[in-house]
């Protein structure tokens, strides 16, 4: 009976009755204090339906709020929250995130699709390992919003304009986030 409740328990906890998250609302909160309310009721339908992994880099201390089940994680640094991060299905143990995102990108798009809508990339960087972290070709975007647009592809080509996305970031640019770790 035990294992029969505990197998009940793990399987409502799996599914998610949230509705996909609108990245298009979410976006503007980013720079938002974690702990204001507008940013909790963003949150709010995916209730405590996430993991935390806490990393400290020099004097300051990031929090990933991992939504594996929904395709998503928060980084947070200083109750900042300075990124959000989409997954594909599989990647790093995340289910796809099916979530509605700016431009209509989306994970069925090819670079070269993704790259009609954003324009061209402006860096790109190839590399296989680093700190023993697999690394495809990972490309950063600037576009109409505040904030920066990065994808990893599933090529270390950087002309492979047929690659597909893994990952997909979206966050404040590095010398905002230097700041508001330096000043918070």
């Amino acid at each position: 009976m035990k294992k029969l409740l505990a197998l009940l328990l793990f399987i409502c906890a799996s599914n998610s009755n949230a509705s996909p998250i609108d990245l298009n609302i979410f976006i503007p909160l980013i720079n938002s204090d974690f702990r204001e309310q507008k940013f909790q009721n963003t949150l709010k339908p995916y209730g405590s339906k996430f993991g935390i992994e806490n990393v400290e880099v020099g004097n300051t201390k990031f929090v990933m709020y991992k939504f594996q089940n929904d395709g998503f994680m928060l980084n947070v640094a200083n109750n900042r929250v300075l990124s959000v991060v989409v997954y594909k299905e599989g990647e790093k143990g995340y289910r796809q995130f099916m979530g509605k995102m700016p431009l209509k990108v989306n994970f069925t798009m090819s670079r070269g699709q993704i790259e009609k809508v954003t324009g061209p990339p402006t860096e790109c960087i190839a590399a296989q390992n680093v700190l023993n972290v697999k690394i495809d070709l990972s490309c950063s975007y600037s576009y109409a919003y505040p904030v920066k647009f990065n994808v990893t592809y599933d090529s270390l080509d950087s002309l492979d304009y047929q690659a597909k996305p893994l990952t997909m970031h979206f966050g404040l640019v590095n010398e905002v986030s230097k700041n508001i770790i330096k000043f918070n």
